[in-house]
């Protein structure tokens, strides 16, 4: 489930939520540029330190213990899920982007 503006983002050129990760930057650079930027809650929410960024890791392809519960995070899919979340981030907010 995902809670959003329908107005904003009818605004914005978008008529549905996007369903990929590479339309969701687009969708996040629409919305800014028409002043309605999205965003997610971190770090006060319940649940937010232990959850809020698996979505980007599973879309990504990585996961944080594999099915005999080994810790697999030190992957090449979570290194993609993390440059994949600065980059978002840079969209967001340019603030906060450190990339180089």
């Amino acid at each position: 489930m995902m809670n959003y503006r329908i107005d904003a983002s009818d605004k914005a050129g978008f008529s549905k939520f996007p369903d990929t990760t590479d339309a969701f930057l687009e969708y996040t650079k629409a919305m800014k540029s028409n002043n309605t930027p999205g965003g997610f809650a971190l770090g006060h929410a319940s649940g937010d330190a232990n959850s809020w960024v698996h979505w980007c890791l599973w879309a990504n392809g990585g996961n944080v213990v594999d099915k005999d519960d080994k810790v697999i995070i030190n992957s090449p899919e979570t290194e993609r899920a993390l440059n994949y979340g600065q980059t978002a981030l840079c969209e967001y907010d340019s603030r906060h982007c450190f990339l180089e």
